[in-house]
Protein backbone atom coordinates (compact mmCIF):
# COMPACT_ATOMS: atom_id res chain seq x y z
CA UNK A 1 0.00 0.00 0.00
CA UNK A 2 2.91 2.32 -0.69
CA UNK A 3 4.44 1.89 2.73
CA UNK A 4 8.18 2.32 2.87
CA UNK A 5 10.26 -0.19 4.88
CA UNK A 6 11.63 0.86 8.28
CA UNK A 7 15.05 2.50 8.19
CA UNK A 8 17.68 0.33 9.92
CA UNK A 9 18.86 1.88 13.16
CA UNK A 10 22.63 2.30 13.22
CA UNK A 11 25.27 4.28 15.09
CA UNK A 12 24.87 7.36 12.88
CA UNK A 13 21.16 7.68 13.82
CA UNK A 14 21.29 8.65 17.47
CA UNK A 15 18.20 9.63 19.43
CA UNK A 16 19.09 13.36 19.41
CA UNK A 17 19.46 13.20 15.61
CA UNK A 18 16.14 11.39 15.24
CA UNK A 19 14.46 13.97 17.50
CA UNK A 20 15.83 16.89 15.47
CA UNK A 21 14.82 15.14 12.26
CA UNK A 22 11.27 14.76 13.59
CA UNK A 23 11.08 18.42 14.67
CA UNK A 24 12.15 19.58 11.20
CA UNK A 25 9.70 17.22 9.46
CA UNK A 26 6.78 18.26 11.68
CA UNK A 27 7.47 22.00 11.39
CA UNK A 28 4.93 22.59 8.61
CA UNK A 29 2.19 20.87 10.64
CA UNK A 30 2.70 23.16 13.67
CA UNK A 31 2.60 19.99 15.79
CA UNK A 32 5.94 19.03 17.31
CA UNK A 33 5.01 17.91 20.80
CA UNK A 34 6.25 14.75 22.48
CA UNK A 35 3.46 12.57 21.04
CA UNK A 36 4.12 13.75 17.48
CA UNK A 37 7.88 13.22 17.82
CA UNK A 38 7.38 9.71 19.22
CA UNK A 39 4.93 8.94 16.42
CA UNK A 40 7.36 10.16 13.75
CA UNK A 41 10.24 8.08 15.10
CA UNK A 42 7.99 5.02 15.38
CA UNK A 43 6.72 5.53 11.83
CA UNK A 44 10.17 5.85 10.27
CA UNK A 45 12.32 3.52 12.35
CA UNK A 46 9.64 1.00 13.38
CA UNK A 47 10.73 -2.34 14.77
CA UNK A 48 14.41 -1.29 14.76
CA UNK A 49 13.80 0.74 17.93
CA UNK A 50 14.51 -0.65 21.41
CA UNK A 51 11.56 -1.57 23.60
CA UNK A 52 12.03 1.45 25.88
CA UNK A 53 12.45 3.96 23.07
CA UNK A 54 9.64 6.17 24.43
CA UNK A 55 11.46 6.65 27.74
CA UNK A 56 14.73 7.30 25.90
CA UNK A 57 13.10 9.94 23.70
CA UNK A 58 11.62 11.69 26.77
CA UNK A 59 14.96 11.71 28.61
CA UNK A 60 16.81 13.02 25.55
CA UNK A 61 14.19 15.74 25.05
CA UNK A 62 14.61 16.87 28.67
CA UNK A 63 18.40 16.92 28.32
CA UNK A 64 18.28 18.76 24.99
CA UNK A 65 15.99 21.44 26.45
CA UNK A 66 18.36 21.97 29.38
CA UNK A 67 21.33 22.15 27.00
CA UNK A 68 19.57 24.65 24.73
CA UNK A 69 19.65 22.26 21.76
CA UNK A 70 15.86 22.51 21.42
CA UNK A 71 13.33 25.01 22.75
CA UNK A 72 10.08 24.04 24.48
CA UNK A 73 7.21 26.43 23.77
CA UNK A 74 3.60 25.62 24.68
CA UNK A 75 4.26 21.85 24.72
CA UNK A 76 5.89 21.98 21.26
CA UNK A 77 9.61 21.53 20.64
CA UNK A 78 11.46 23.77 18.18
CA UNK A 79 14.98 24.38 17.00
CA UNK A 80 16.54 27.46 18.65
CA UNK A 81 16.77 30.61 16.57
CA UNK A 82 20.21 31.13 14.98
CA UNK A 83 22.51 33.51 16.82
CA UNK A 84 22.68 37.01 15.30
CA UNK A 85 25.78 37.77 13.26
CA UNK A 86 27.98 40.41 14.93
CA UNK A 87 29.62 42.93 12.61
CA UNK A 88 33.41 42.76 12.50
CA UNK A 89 33.78 46.55 12.67
CA UNK A 90 31.72 48.10 15.45
CA UNK A 91 32.27 51.59 13.99
CA UNK A 92 30.99 50.64 10.56
CA UNK A 93 28.05 52.67 9.32
CA UNK A 94 25.01 50.42 8.87
CA UNK A 95 23.66 50.20 5.35
CA UNK A 96 20.20 51.72 5.02
CA UNK A 97 17.66 49.56 3.29
CA UNK A 98 14.36 50.48 1.76
CA UNK A 99 11.19 49.79 3.67
CA UNK A 100 9.61 46.48 2.87
CA UNK A 101 5.92 46.13 2.39
CA UNK A 102 4.32 43.78 4.84
CA UNK A 103 2.46 40.92 3.30
CA UNK A 104 -1.12 40.55 4.36
CA UNK A 105 -1.82 37.28 6.07
CA UNK A 106 -4.51 35.25 4.42
CA UNK A 107 -7.22 33.87 6.64
CA UNK A 108 -6.94 30.08 6.93
CA UNK A 109 -9.64 28.19 5.01
CA UNK A 110 -12.27 26.37 7.09
CA UNK A 111 -11.45 22.80 8.01
CA UNK A 112 -13.29 20.49 5.59
CA UNK A 113 -15.03 18.11 7.95
CA UNK A 114 -18.01 17.71 10.18
CA UNK A 115 -18.90 15.28 12.93
CA UNK A 116 -17.97 14.69 16.54
CA UNK A 117 -15.31 17.15 17.71
CA UNK A 118 -11.77 15.95 18.41
CA UNK A 119 -9.61 17.71 21.01
CA UNK A 120 -5.78 17.75 20.75
CA UNK A 121 -5.38 15.78 24.01
CA UNK A 122 -8.05 13.19 23.17
CA UNK A 123 -6.66 9.69 22.67
CA UNK A 124 -8.15 6.88 20.60
CA UNK A 125 -8.08 3.11 20.20
CA UNK A 126 -9.57 1.05 17.39
CA UNK A 127 -13.25 0.24 17.42
CA UNK A 128 -15.28 -1.40 14.65
CA UNK A 129 -12.72 -1.35 11.83
CA UNK A 130 -14.74 -3.78 9.68
CA UNK A 131 -16.98 -0.90 8.57
CA UNK A 132 -14.10 1.29 7.36
CA UNK A 133 -13.99 2.01 3.63
CA UNK A 134 -11.98 4.28 1.36
CA UNK A 135 -15.14 6.30 0.59
CA UNK A 136 -14.98 7.86 4.06
CA UNK A 137 -11.54 9.31 3.31
CA UNK A 138 -10.90 13.06 3.53
CA UNK A 139 -8.47 14.86 1.27
CA UNK A 140 -6.77 13.69 -1.89
CA UNK A 141 -4.24 10.91 -1.47
CA UNK A 142 -1.89 9.80 -4.21
CA UNK A 143 -2.64 6.43 -5.84
CA UNK A 144 0.36 4.91 -4.06
CA UNK A 145 -1.07 5.84 -0.65
CA UNK A 146 -3.80 4.11 1.35
CA UNK A 147 -6.97 6.01 2.17
CA UNK A 148 -7.05 8.17 5.30
CA UNK A 149 -9.18 5.66 7.25
CA UNK A 150 -6.66 2.94 6.40
CA UNK A 151 -3.72 5.13 7.42
CA UNK A 152 -5.38 6.04 10.73
CA UNK A 153 -5.97 2.34 11.46
CA UNK A 154 -2.37 1.52 10.49
CA UNK A 155 -1.02 4.24 12.81
CA UNK A 156 -3.13 3.13 15.79
CA UNK A 157 -2.08 -0.49 15.26
CA UNK A 158 1.61 0.42 14.97
CA UNK A 159 1.65 2.81 17.93
CA UNK A 160 -0.19 0.17 20.00
CA UNK A 161 -0.69 2.41 23.02
CA UNK A 162 -3.02 0.92 25.65
CA UNK A 163 -3.85 4.47 26.79
CA UNK A 164 -4.71 5.47 23.22
CA UNK A 165 -2.91 7.72 20.74
CA UNK A 166 -3.85 11.34 20.06
CA UNK A 167 -4.04 13.07 16.68
CA UNK A 168 -0.50 14.48 17.02
CA UNK A 169 0.97 10.99 17.47
CA UNK A 170 -0.94 9.73 14.43
CA UNK A 171 0.23 12.70 12.30
CA UNK A 172 3.80 12.12 13.45
CA UNK A 173 3.62 8.45 12.52
CA UNK A 174 2.31 9.24 9.04
CA UNK A 175 5.03 11.86 8.54
CA UNK A 176 7.70 9.33 9.45
CA UNK A 177 6.20 6.54 7.35
CA UNK A 178 5.02 8.38 4.21
CA UNK A 179 6.87 11.72 4.30
CA UNK A 180 6.48 14.03 1.31
CA UNK A 181 3.94 11.77 -0.39
CA UNK A 182 1.27 13.13 1.93
CA UNK A 183 -0.92 16.05 0.96
CA UNK A 184 -0.01 19.47 2.32
CA UNK A 185 -2.98 19.50 4.74
CA UNK A 186 -2.77 15.93 6.00
CA UNK A 187 -2.76 17.05 9.66
CA UNK A 188 -6.18 18.65 9.13
CA UNK A 189 -7.42 15.61 7.23
CA UNK A 190 -6.30 13.26 10.02
CA UNK A 191 -8.26 15.26 12.61
CA UNK A 192 -11.25 15.33 10.30
CA UNK A 193 -11.04 11.60 9.67
CA UNK A 194 -10.82 10.92 13.39
CA UNK A 195 -13.90 13.08 13.85
CA UNK A 196 -15.88 11.00 11.35
CA UNK A 197 -14.56 7.68 12.63
CA UNK A 198 -15.35 8.69 16.21
CA UNK A 199 -18.94 9.53 15.27
CA UNK A 200 -19.29 6.15 13.51
CA UNK A 201 -17.74 4.14 16.35
CA UNK A 202 -14.78 3.08 14.20
CA UNK A 203 -12.41 4.57 16.78
CA UNK A 204 -13.13 4.89 20.48
CA UNK A 205 -12.07 7.78 22.70
CA UNK A 206 -10.37 6.54 25.86
CA UNK A 207 -9.50 9.94 27.32
CA UNK A 208 -11.01 10.14 30.83
CA UNK A 209 -13.65 12.83 31.19
CA UNK A 210 -13.46 15.40 34.03
CA UNK A 211 -16.41 13.71 35.76
CA UNK A 212 -14.66 10.37 35.70
CA UNK A 213 -11.55 11.94 37.26
CA UNK A 214 -13.57 13.54 40.07
CA UNK A 215 -15.38 10.31 40.95
CA UNK A 216 -12.22 8.21 40.81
Amino acid sequence: MGRRPPVPLHSSASFPEMILEAIVALKDDNISNESAILGYIKGKYGACLPLKHASLVRSHLARMVCAGEVVLNQSNYHQPDPAPVVAADANAVPVKRGRRRRRKRKAPPPEPFTGASVTPSETFVLGAIDAISAKASLGYSLPSLPSYPEMVVEALQALDNENGSNSAAIVGYLEGNYGTRLSGRHAVFVRGQLSIMKARGQVLSVTPTPQAIETA
